[in-house]
């Protein structure tokens, strides 16, 4: 599994329990990664989100997702080429969103999201 996918879903465990303590190994069970070089890469890859400010090392080994990470609220809006983005209420840049990002958010919804990336 590439680092760049390893990244991708260990955000998505965080902020599925974004108050849980989860050392690396929990990480590797929750993402399914069984080989040991995978393993290898989740621990440099929770040093690397750690550096970057998106999870904090609470105690030795143990993360958890930033208290720090934004939550940006506005409304989806999707164009005629199919991409979707936001627009922030506050009234900042829009925010483009993937389609594995959307969830079931359909166009002119209010929505919550958290800027992770």
């Amino acid at each position: 599994m590439k680092k760049k996918d390893i990244a991708i879903n260990m955000m998505e465990v965080f902020k599925e329990s974004p108050y849980k303590l989860f050392n690396y190994k929990q990480l590797a069970s929750a993402i399914n990664v069984k080989s040991q070089t995978d393993k290898r890469n989740v621990q440099q890859v929770l040093n690397e989100l750690a550096a970057l400010g998106s999870v904090e090392e609470m105690d030795r080994g143990k993360y958890r997702f930033s208290s720090k990470s934004k939550f940006v609220i506005g409304i989806i809006d999707k164009n005629s080429n199919g991409k979707t983005h936001l627009i922030p209420e506050d009234g900042g840049e829009k925010i483009f969103i993937a389609d594995r990002n959307i969830n079931r958010a359909m166009k002119n919804d209010t929505v919550k999201v958290l800027l992770y990336a």
